[in-house]
């Protein structure tokens, strides 16, 4: 969780309170979508700062969003109560980790999160496809 918070940090200046677990800081979603502005600036997320939990949710939910559209996969995207409950911070952070990956394969300049995607990784999907397709 650490190389997480790490990175969010790193990317949108925002730092995670000394003391608080990562899922009580990210819980607003207003970080997260911090990040996808810092990664994907044409997103223009505007995170609510309120406090009131339906609003946090919706920034959450707003992350989601922009996350799958930049390319991150759905096996690797968590849902709300994940993180705003606790459920699966395991999801969450395994999804921190997931846009990293994505964000390093298109080439985002600066601090990097994930395992670089392989060529052969991509090779074994274009095989697939192709199969599928055949």
């Amino acid at each position: 969780m650490g190389q997480a918070a790490w990175w969010v940090t790193a990317l949108t200046g925002r730092e995670q309170p000394e003391g608080v677990l990562l899922q009580a800081w990210l819980r607003s979603g207003v970080a997260l979508c911090e990040l996808i502005n810092a990664i994907a600036p044409a997103e223009m997320l505007k995170p609510s700062p309120s406090d009131k939990p339906f609003k946090q949710m919706e920034n959450i939910a707003a992350y989601a969003g922009a996350a799958r559209r930049f390319g991150v996969r759905e096996p690797d995207m968590f849902v709300t109560v994940d993180l705003y409950e606790a459920k699966n911070m395991g999801a969450v952070v395994r999804n921190l980790h997931s846009l990293g990956r994505v964000a390093q394969q298109r080439g985002l300049p600066g601090p990097t999160l994930g395992g670089k995607l392989g060529a052969s990784a991509q090779r074994r999907a274009s095989g697939r496809a192709a199969k599928a397709a055949a």
